[in-house]
């Protein structure tokens, strides 16, 4: 790589680390959520990739099952994630949403939408062109690099037992 581009990549990781350091800018939804970051990780993998089994939960996160059944535990005592049978298998249970954590992620989302919306708002219409052709590269560049990735099996298989 040479040194322009080291130099780039290092800058842009290095503002978009300074953007979340904002933390006083941070939606109150997201600071007065009592959800704990494995219940929220688990929540936001849900809502990604649809239904999945404990196993395909446990992978991604680098934890064992043991670990997640507890977690899944907490978040179906509160309403937000049901079990249900495969219709393929019956001894697998996967794990969906339910409208209640559907809609907490769905809120998450919306008050982050909503804050960038406020901050867009300010920039010029030239700015905006300029983000907007970023954000295409950027998500082209991803799109890319998936394909070329192994991806998190749940993503694919969930939607099929379904």
């Amino acid at each position: 790589m040479n040194e322009e581009r080291s130099r780039l990549i290092e800058h842009i990781i290095n503002q978009q680390a300074r953007a979340y350091e904002i933390v006083k800018t941070w939606p109150k939804e997201w600071l007065s959520t009592d959800l704990t970051m494995p219940q929220l990780k688990i929540l936001f993998l849900l809502y990604a990739g649809g239904a999945a089994s404990m196993g395909d939960l446990a992978a991604p996160l680098g934890v064992k099952l043991s670990t997640i059944t507890g977690i899944v535990d907490r978040l179906v005592e509160q309403g937000m994630v049901q079990r249900g049978e495969d219709l393929r298998d019956r001894r697998l249970v996967l794990c969906h949403l339910t409208d209640e954590g559907r809609q907490i992620v769905d809120r998450l989302y919306r008050a982050i939408q909503i804050q960038v919306t406020k901050v867009l708002e300010k920039l010029t219409l030239g700015d905006l062109r300029t983000i907007a052709r970023a954000w295409d590269i950027l998500y082209e560049a991803i799109l890319a690099e998936q394909q070329t990735s192994e991806p998190v099996s749940f993503l694919r298989e969930s939607e099929e037992r379904l």
